[in-house]
């Protein structure tokens, strides 16, 4: 069938270099896979270039792993933090 398979890559912006690759279902769980292992594999600060074909499940699954937590302090209120889309990181 059409679709069942799904080449999920992640490339690095200047030298287009592959720095993950799986291959499987368009599942929210190939996604996180797929996003967690690029970042694992990529120097602290880099980013890579993931395109997404439209498929919502990448969002969440960039903010998860490259997402940054910034500390908020309100009044009368206990510290918490704020996840933050990180500054270079492409989404299209």
């Amino acid at each position: 069938m059409t679709g069942d398979l799904w080449d999920h890559t992640a490339v690095t912006a200047d030298s287009k270099l592959v720095v993950s690759l799986v291959v499987g279902k368009r599942t929210q769980e190939q996604t996180n896979a797929l996003v967690h292992d690029a970042k694992r594999r990529l120097r602290a600060g880099h980013l890579p270039a993931i395109f997404t074909d439209a498929y919502a499940g990448y969002e969440a699954a960039k903010m998860a792993a490259f997402g940054r937590r910034y500390p908020t302090r309100a009044q009368g209120r206990a510290p918490r933090s704020i996840l933050r889309w990180p500054q270079g990181l492409a989404y299209g």
